[in-house]
């Protein structure tokens, strides 16, 4: 949608999650260290996901997610990190998920059963591994799913199903972008980000959403993305979030990306 003011045209677009229908999505992502190790770490996910309305005046939609396949890398395939990432990243592999208009989870709808998943493998790791490193690698897991809301925040997170759920539907012209605060837990810290939101190109077939972060910090970290979504469908087509964080003069570099498949 277009409109003109004074000598200006200005574009307009209003989005939704998708209602109805089913998408298939392939997710990498380029970690350039995992804590303190060094060791940089990547993640592949191909999922499936079925989208279906609630009786809500379309408030939300119940989404399912299927994992069709899931690979992560830490240093190498066979190490003891890699095999314990997969495992715990397997748990989400098929979720139940309440899902906001605009994109955000808001309920898991299978958070018993996802629990229930951890706790079976939790057993199996406490069998299997030993030492201070997997102890704290299980308390960090309860942590995360002690309640369905930090679970919805372990789930919402770039590494699982972030860019999926970024919450980026709404409305937007190409003259004033849209804010919000965001957090992005990076290597070693949390940030707090203000996030600029523009519309920079819109035709028949697709809309372009550009991110810019600005970190109210000293100058720690550069984060930066993409997003382009199907006109018609309003299924994302590509999105991606890149970032450096600076730490004692060394570059630690990050890429998340996601992508439709025809």
């Amino acid at each position: 949608m277009s409109r003109r003011l004074f000598d200006f045209t200005i574009k307009e677009w209003q989005g939704y999650f998708p209602e109805k229908g089913e998408s298939s999505f392939v997710f990498s992502a380029t970690i350039d260290k995992e804590s303190n190790s060094g060791i940089t770490k990547k993640i592949k996910r191909e999922c499936t996901v079925f989208c279906e309305s609630n009786d809500d005046n379309g408030f939300s939609r119940t989404v399912k997610i299927k994992t069709a396949t899931l690979t992560i890398e830490a240093g190498s395939k066979t190490s003891s990190t890699s095999i314990l990432l997969n495992k715990f990243f397997s748990i989400y592999n098929n979720s139940t998920l309440k899902v906001k208009f605009d994109g955000t989870i808001i309920g898991i709808e299978n958070y018993l059963k996802i629990k229930e998943n951890w706790e079976i493998l939790k057993e199996e790791v406490e069998e299997n591994y030993k030492g201070s490193s997997i102890r704290r690698f299980i308390r960090s897991v309860d942590n995360r799913l002690e309640t369905e809301e930090k679970m919805i925040t372990d789930i919402s997170s770039y590494e699982n199903f972030g860019l999926l759920f970024y919450g980026i539907y709404g409305k937007y012209d190409n003259l004033s972008p849209v804010n919000r605060n965001i957090k992005y837990l990076g290597i070693k810290k949390l940030f707090s980000i203000q996030e600029d939101s523009t519309l920079t190109e819109i035709n028949d077939t697709s809309i372009i959403i550009t991110l810019k972060g600005n970190i109210n910090t000293t100058n720690e970290l550069t984060y930066s993305g993409v997003y382009q979504i199907n006109n018609t469908s309003q299924w994302i087509e590509k999105a991606s979030i890149t970032t450096t964080e600076f730490y004692n003069g060394i570059e630690f570099f990050s890429e998340f990306y996601l992508e439709q498949k025809k």
